[in-house]
């Protein structure tokens, strides 16, 4: 049978190790192509990839591992609908694993994975822009009114099943929450709103911290001079309408003390919304402003630029906390070169202290 063998022990998804699970993924995919190719039958097919996923959970795992088999199930589906209609068949390439910098794993447990996979039915995702720039985050805010989508269905649901486990407890606990809060990112807003506990800021920046993306620093600074309402303003003419936001001054975060003003209201949002968060946050304060110690001021706009890359890379990669620094280094390289007014380029060179 393609000659995969049978996963005759059965071990909890959350305990696979990355090879493991993705030998898995690789075995599985390999079936679907090979029933691409008519290499197998449907059957063998179904029965390699399901004896794959067989070893992976016990009796309370088996809705996630349900879950995993439909999405394969669905690929074989489409190459018949393919097939039916005439259409070239695309061929289903292996998925590069998101398993967490240096492989770590979590004790997730079975109950986290099945909540996972009952909240997977609306995932709020990132298209990868950066958050910094601000802008109208009403489509973010509009619930939609179409029939949710099986999350079986999503291409990527196998491969979550087996990979997601192996994040870091905290990493999946800010995967839970925002989860929770992306099902009605609205209401979410609104609960803030006639909160008594919650910190001042600006509304715009709430969608983000909630849906987890880089915050607009930018905006939190300039609302510290604003004393406009920060709500979105609408006017009618006839049948138009026009929506936009009360105008902001056009501040800008320059120097080191801007940044830990601006850094400390965005802390107190974000671990608000992400209380475990709250230690990773003051820890990666301190990583910025020894940064900030170690390079003469003039050149402190480079370490804004990090700052802004780092928060970014965080809020679109889902598996990173702010504390990876190791996995930040291209980004330090990447701002530490200073373009010349010959038009090359020179390394930042750390503060050179008086003897």
């Amino acid at each position: 049978m393609a000659g995969n063998g049978s996963s005759s022990n059965t071990v909890p998804s959350s305990e696979l190790s990355p090879a493991r699970s993705n030998s898995i993924v690789e075995i599985c995919t390999k079936a679907v192509n090979d029933y691409r190719e008519r290499k197998l039958s449907k059957a063998q097919a179904v029965f390699t990839i399901s004896d794959q996923l067989r070893g992976t959970s016990d009796g309370e795992e088996s809705s996630s591992r349900d879950v995993a088999l439909q999405s394969y199930i669905n690929m074989l589906d489409e190459i018949d609908r393919l097939r039916a209609g005439g259409a070239e068949e695309p061929r289903t390439e292996g998925r590069e694993s998101s398993s967490g910098p240096g492989g770590r794993e979590s004790n997730s447990g079975t109950a986290r994975e099945h909540e996972h996979t009952t909240r997977r039915s609306h995932s709020p995702g990132s298209d990868g822009a950066d958050s910094e720039s601000s802008g109208d985050s009403n489509d973010d805010e509009r619930p939609s009114k179409r029939a949710r989508v099986s999350p079986t269905q999503y291409a990527w649901a196998a491969d979550e099943y087996l990979l997601e486990p192996q994040l870091r407890p905290e990493v999946q606990r800010t995967l839970d929450l925002i989860r929770v809060y992306g099902e009605d990112i609205t209401q979410a807003k609104r609960d803030l709103a006639a909160s008594a506990s919650a910190p001042e800021f600006p509304d715009a920046e709430w969608t983000n911290v909630l849906l987890g993306r880089a915050v607009d620093l930018d905006h939190v600074f300039a609302g510290r001079y604003s004393t406009a309402a920060d709500d979105k303003i609408t006017e009618k003419f006839g049948d138009l309408e026009l929506r936009y936001r009360a105008p902001v001054p056009a501040k800008r975060i320059r120097t080191f003390g801007d940044w830990v003003y601006a850094w400390g209201r965005a802390t107190t949002a974000t671990a608000f919304a992400f209380p475990h968060r709250r230690m990773e946050l003051t820890n990666y304060k301190e990583h910025i402003i020894r940064l900030f110690g170690a390079l003469a001021e003039p050149l402190h706009e480079r370490v804004l630029e990090y700052d802004r890359a780092v928060r970014k890379r965080v809020g679109s990669a889902r598996r990173f906390l702010l504390t990876d620094f190791n996995d930040f280094a291209d980004l330090k390289i990447q701002t530490s070169q200073l373009p010349t007014p010959e038009g090359g380029v020179s390394q930042l060179e750390p503060r050179r202290m008086s003897p």
